[in-house]
């Protein structure tokens, strides 16, 4: 299976065995960097094949153009394989396969979403959620919502809003 890359939001990587293009030379630390110097929290999709849940992130919520802009504009994005054997720049410098990696951050599951702050501090992580509530857990992270309450409060009241 062949999906397309997430239109209108630019991953600083492709390490993924099914994503359009190969890694780009970029060292995770260095996308940290780069997310750090433009303000950003950096968004880390972590997946691997076969995940359905992975396919309808991409083909149901990822695809809508208010998700696609309001990712763009307040987060700085990458991809990783939870089971890559491609060695990458780990945080810290270290070569490492993604899946070396996968396993040092406890990664158990995909599709999820691990958010850092500047320092590389997780703020939050996010698994698969429907079109709506996506939105709402990016706009946790945005908010500062992880700070004030947790992850399914927040969610619950946005909804709640419309």
């Amino acid at each position: 299976v062949v999906r397309a890359a997430w239109p209108g939001v630019r991953f600083a990587t492709g390490i993924h065995p099914h994503a359009a293009g190969k890694f780009a030379g970029r060292a995770a630390d260095s996308v940290a960097a780069t997310a750090k110097a433009a303000g950003k929290p950096l968004a880390i999709l972590w997946e691997m094949v076969p995940c359905p849940f992975c396919t309808q992130l991409h083909e149901e919520v990822l695809v809508i153009p208010e998700m696609r802009a309001y990712v763009a504009e307040r987060f700085y994005t990458m991809r990783l394989d939870m089971r890559g054997t491609e060695p990458v720049v780990d945080f810290n410098g270290a070569h490492r396969s993604q899946r070396d990696i996968a396993s040092a951050r406890r990664v158990l599951g995909t599709p999820t979403f691990s958010f850092l702050d500047g320092n590389r501090k997780e703020l939050a992580r996010l698994q698969y959620l429907p079109q709506k509530m996506m939105l709402a857990g990016f706009q946790f992270i945005d908010e500062g919502g992880y700070l004030k309450t947790d992850l399914n409060t927040f969610i619950r009241r946005k909804i709640a809003q419309g």
